[in-house]
């Protein structure tokens, strides 16, 4: 063993660039990212530690497109769609154009959101959105996640998470 990294001996013997590494550690990141919205409960352990910045690749990933495309890949659009509401509720737009941008929203995402007008329910929205109705049910149910979607009269409130600690160990429920 050299202690040298697997992507450092890839570009230095010329077998990979640089960029393909890095997509290939991201890629590989966001497949596990992508795995924890798969589950139905579980627990969630943080650590504070020191990391050495030269151990480090860091990969950019913005919180709102995660929890986006997330979503999208959850196997269940049922459980989401019982949290969404019934099939009655209308939903109207709450937001502002930048937060579109920063969220990554693709066309189809665009073209579904912009069906959300305050009159539509969430049982037409799902029907008439670019998907199946069990599609376009997950991606409403990560816009009113994201907050730029609200029930029509009705205050969004905020997610809740509480965290235990013990000395320098967190756990999340």
């Amino acid at each position: 063993m050299t202690g040298r990294r697997f992507g450092s001996l890839l570009v230095e013997g010329g077998h990979m660039s640089p960029g393909e590494v890095y997509r290939g550690i991201a890629g590989q990141i966001e497949e596990i990212v992508w795995s924890l919205f798969t589950w139905e409960e579980g627990d969630i352990n943080f650590r504070i530690s020191e990391f050495e910045d030269q151990d480090m690749v860091r990969i950019h990933l913005p919180l709102r497109h995660v929890i986006v495309e997330g979503i999208k890949r959850a196997p269940s659009a049922r459980a989401l769609a019982q949290r969404i509401g019934r099939k009655e509720t209308i939903f109207e737009p709450s937001f502002r154009v930048e937060e579109l941008i920063e969220i990554g929203l693709g066309a189809d995402d665009w073209k579904l959101l912009s069906l959300v007008n305050g009159k539509r329910s969430f049982f037409e929205l799902c029907n008439a959105g670019p998907w199946t109705p069990a599609e376009n049910a997950k991606v409403l149910y990560a816009f009113l996640v994201l907050q730029i979607i609200r029930r029509s009269g009705i205050e969004q409130g905020g997610i809740k998470i509480r965290l235990r600690t013990e000395g320098d160990e967190f756990s999340g429920t």
